[in-house]
């Protein structure tokens, strides 16, 4: 499987998941099948930390995690108006998960998963988004009109309601 986008650079991953068994095979698998470059994050705030130091070009995330769920980071990254592919990871398929990967368009796969096809959706989801996208676009979205950044490029802020629900604990 080619794991590269069309600008010769490796397919650029955060994974996304409190169980640390999860995330090794996860790490294992973006390494030795799908030859990716990846980060692994435990909960919420990494999640946070990474998307506002790195660019992306997929995110597959865990739905229940400490500090904020997927679906909470999934919706805050639409409300953003980014077009970065979302797949949620998760042994949760209810209709709450369900409405917000409709929402959110996020893909949802079920635990536990063939790591094969996870990794091919990945390639594949990567493969869809336009050649300039992530670090390759940012080099051209100046917005002449005002010489602001464009809201995609701002970062990421959980509520603030989460972070101090979640430091009271």
């Amino acid at each position: 499987m080619s794991t590269t986008l069309p600008t010769e650079r490796p397919v650029k991953v955060l994974f996304a998941d409190d169980d640390e068994d999860t995330l090794a095979l996860l790490g294992r698998a973006a390494k030795y099948i799908g030859h990716f470059d990846y980060r692994l994050a435990h909960d919420g705030a990494e999640v946070e930390f990474l998307l506002n130091s790195e660019t992306f070009d997929v995110l597959c995330l865990d739905v229940e995690m400490p500090v904020a769920y997927g679906t909470t980071i999934a919706a805050e990254i639409r409300r953003m108006d980014s077009g970065i592919p979302i797949i949620f990871f998760t042994g949760r398929t209810g209709r709450e998960v369900r409405a917000t990967a409709h929402q959110t368009d996020a893909t949802v796969v079920t635990k536990p998963a063939e790591p094969g096809y996870l990794m091919e959706l990945i390639g594949n989801l990567a493969k869809a988004r336009s050649k300039f996208h992530g670090a390759e676009r940012r080099h051209m979205s100046l917005n002449t009109s005002q010489f602001k950044r464009r809201r995609t490029d701002a970062k990421l802020t959980l509520p603030e309601t989460l972070k101090r629900a979640t430091a009271s604990k």
